[in-house]
């Protein structure tokens, strides 16, 4: 699933932006020699658009399945059988979260939706990772 060749800010704006979205997005490129996750890949909308500023938007970086450790639990594997519109079995860095402007995540860019079942998982990882004692999930 390579990166659309389409500028940001010159797509269209149609669909809602909605909570467990997958849209491509550029990242950019790092500043330093730590690692990062600047380039373009798919980002997932963790936040209720309805809920947060109207163009901030809260998203995580997906990566390819490969490059996941086994002790790092935090990272949530995402299967290609469950999401076909993704080309290869991926995973949730959901302990890399950006804010993000809404106006960069344009049609062009849409890939999937997760289901609320997935969206279940990245959800509880984000609650151990930002270490919330006794916090559940509801959703």
């Amino acid at each position: 699933m390579p990166f659309p060749n389409h500028p940001l800010h010159h797509g269209r704006h149609t669909r809602a932006v909605s909570w467990g979205d997958v849209y491509w997005f550029d990242f950019g490129r790092p500043l330093s020699n730590q690692y990062t996750v600047a380039r373009a890949r798919p980002a997932l909308v963790l936040s209720d658009c309805r809920r947060v500023l109207r163009r901030t938007v809260t998203v995580t970086p997906l990566s390819g399945l490969e490059h996941r450790k086994s002790s790092y639990s935090f990272h949530v594997p995402v299967s290609a059988a469950d999401y076909p519109a993704l080309d290869k079995d991926s995973m949730v860095k959901i302990d890399q979260l950006y804010c993000v402007n809404r106006d960069d995540l344009i049609d062009e860019h849409y890939i999937t939706t997760f289901t609320p079942r997935t969206m279940r998982v990245v959800y509880a990882q984000l609650v151990s990772v930002l270490y919330f004692q006794g916090v559940q999930s509801t959703i």
